[in-house]
């Protein structure tokens, strides 16, 4: 089963950036991804997170050419997500998976946050 379409990655980014401005008490978390890749635009919107623009070259991939990438952004003052777009996704995780996303430890998000996602405070 695949888990694309299921809403998994806007979730886990949600997660992340409630930990980021809850826990870590950030102001402002950032999200890149290659402008060609529109997945990852959608689940940054739905995760809350607004397009401000384009970073031109800003990233090399694994083919070594400089590629252009989409910036999000979300304050700690932006409102949260659509919540019933959310809990419709943490619903649809539980049922796929039998994990409670809401009782997800702090400290295992903690070490998925360190790990998957560059945190820069500003």
């Amino acid at each position: 089963m695949t888990s694309r379409g299921r809403g998994i990655g806007a979730a886990c980014v949600d997660a992340a950036t409630r930990y980021a401005f809850d826990v870590l008490e950030l102001a402002r978390v950032e999200l890149f991804h290659a402008t060609g890749n529109r997945r990852s635009c959608g689940v940054a919107a739905r995760a809350g997170f607004l397009l401000e623009g384009t970073a031109r070259q800003s990233f090399v991939y694994g083919d070594g050419q400089r590629h252009d990438e989409h910036l999000h952004a979300r304050l700690a003052t932006d409102p949260d997500p659509d919540p019933a777009v959310m809990t419709a996704i943490v619903a649809s995780l539980r049922h796929a998976t039998g994990v409670d996303f809401a009782r997800y430890k702090a400290s295992t998000l903690h070490r998925q946050v360190h790990r998957r996602m560059a945190i820069r405070q500003v």
